[in-house]
């Protein structure tokens, strides 16, 4: 299940051609409805049943899942014309133990709360709008992300594994059973209750679709193989650059559309105003977080995206631990942002 050799395909092109598929959805999301795409966000309107966007978020992460448990079940494991889409779980749980796989979600979840993004809010939905506190944030957590995966690499911590036993594949068939059928079911409840408005039922096809085809984006990008993703962060002899051609597709391809549809067309074509964040000021609370969710993903290689699409396959690790975890250390960051009075901070751009 290793990757084995040097392949243009497989390391550059298809990464790249995965942050275009990124590119595609989140500049989907902001043409229909001015939605940034930030799943640390969507994440959170989900754990905190914010109830004027629970169709949006329930219909846009059915579709990361619809896509992610169709991929499963067609090629499970194995590849698809020689990319692998996932680990096997022996190989994706190694290398943390469960106390590990704890602290790592709580780190992820309280860092992408305080510091307002992750992956795709401030790099995919940011970079391309030269927000000052994307620009910050993403130089942050990639270095905090880059030095623990590395430091990990050289000094194991939390590193006992335990090892999954022969019984969890068809763990992981019910699983993905079950994660199938969610989605369609939460799909068929969303356009249902919105079936007497029109632009209510288009806006749950929309979201559906920006989840589904950013599913597809993360899978051949690399991103749901957190061995990939390591081997990103790890700096080595062995190191693979080639995740850095999923941000420069996603980024690359934002550049044009956001320009377009922020500077051009003025306004979403579903009406309305842009959702898009008006603080720009580098504060603390911004590089802490950041900072915290970088050691957090530095950990474990996985973000809130890739672990909304992956976690039906990885259980307990990513079902019962990561996930909760993020939950709560999302909640606490609320908390905390709540009650953090910072006279610090600067602006990047006038």
């Amino acid at each position: 299940m290793f990757d084995s050799g040097f392949s243009f395909s497989n390391n550059v092109s298809t990464p790249f051609l995965g942050g275009l598929l990124i590119s595609l959805a989140s500049t989907l999301n902001l043409w229909y409805k001015g939605r940034i795409t930030g799943w640390s966000g969507i994440f959170f309107n989900l754990i905190s049943f914010d109830r004027s966007k629970l169709h949006y978020t329930l219909s846009i992460i059915a579709g990361l899942l619809l896509a992610s448990t169709l991929a499963w079940e067609k090629y499970g494991y194995g590849s698809y014309r020689d990319v692998y889409l996932f680990d096997a779980p022996q190989i994706f749980i190694a290398g943390l133990d469960f106390v590990g796989w704890i602290l790592a979600g709580f780190l992820v979840g309280f860092g992408t709360k305080l510091g307002n993004g992750c992956t795709s809010g401030h790099g995919v939905c940011g970079l391309p709008r030269f927000s000052s506190r994307s620009i910050a944030a993403v130089a942050v957590f990639m270095v905090t992300a880059m030095a623990t995966a590395t430091f990990r690499s050289k000094e194991p911590f939390l590193n006992h594994t335990v090892w999954i036993t022969e019984t969890a594949r068809s763990d992981t068939d019910f699983n993905a059973h079950v994660a199938f059928i969610a989605a369609i079911a939460i799909i068929i409840i969303c356009l249902v209750l919105n079936r007497d408005g029109s632009d209510g039922i288009k806006d749950i096809l929309v979201s559906t679709g920006v989840g589904f085809i950013f599913a597809c984006g993360l899978m051949l990008a690399g991103m749901t193989r957190k061995t990939r993703v390591l081997k990103f962060l790890t700096i080595s002899d062995n190191w693979d650059p080639s995740l850095g051609f999923v941000m420069l597709g996603a980024v690359l391809g934002n550049l044009v559309t956001f320009w377009y549809i922020l500077r051009i067309k003025g306004s979403p074509a579903a009406g309305g105003s842009f959702d898009i964040p008006s603080y720009t000021r580098i504060d603390t609370k911004l590089l802490v977080g950041a900072g915290l969710f970088g050691v957090g993903w530095g950990m474990c290689g996985i973000c809130p995206g890739p672990a909304l699409a992956v976690f039906p396959f990885y259980r307990p690790h990513m079902l019962a631990l990561f996930i909760p975890s993020m939950a709560v250390g999302q909640i606490v960051a609320a908390h905390v942002d709540s009650r953090w009075t910072d006279p610090y901070s600067f602006q990047l751009f006038d």
